[in-house]
């Protein structure tokens, strides 16, 4: 199951990074031979009670997540939903990271964020 996660994650983000013409901010200044990624996002496009969640931010604070990439569903007593996020820490200088996010629905409709496992790109593309 995480052979075929991290695929499908490779095939999304090949998609997203170097297909899509909209992303055209980058992150700071490149250095020679380092990769930059993309600042700016279109919004992902997730079911009504999932939006709802991530706009209220799941009444978490000191960090922001924003949905890039809603990547499915699991079916439990409930739904599991799995969303790359860019998730930015309230600092004084914000630090940016990108994480598989994983947010329960509930069967009465409420959300809950319920995993957050950060991805370090320059590893996954040494592999």
């Amino acid at each position: 199951m995480i052979c075929f996660i991290k695929r499908l994650f490779s095939f999304g983000l090949a998609c997203f990074f170097f297909l899509s013409p909209m992303c055209a901010g980058a992150l700071a200044e490149p250095l020679a031979g380092g990769w930059s990624l993309f600042s700016d996002f279109p919004a992902a496009e997730l079911p009504e009670a999932l939006q709802k969640g991530f706009d209220d931010n799941f009444g978490l604070v000191g960090a922001s997540y924003q949905p890039v990439l809603y990547l499915g569903t699991q079916t439990v007593a409930g739904l599991n939903h799995l969303v790359l996020c860019k998730i930015t820490m309230v600092t004084a200088e914000p630090v940016e990271i990108f994480a598989l996010v994983v947010v329960y629905e509930d069967l009465a409709g409420d959300v809950t964020l319920f995993s957050t496992n950060s991805i370090d790109f320059v590893s996954l593309i040494e592999e």
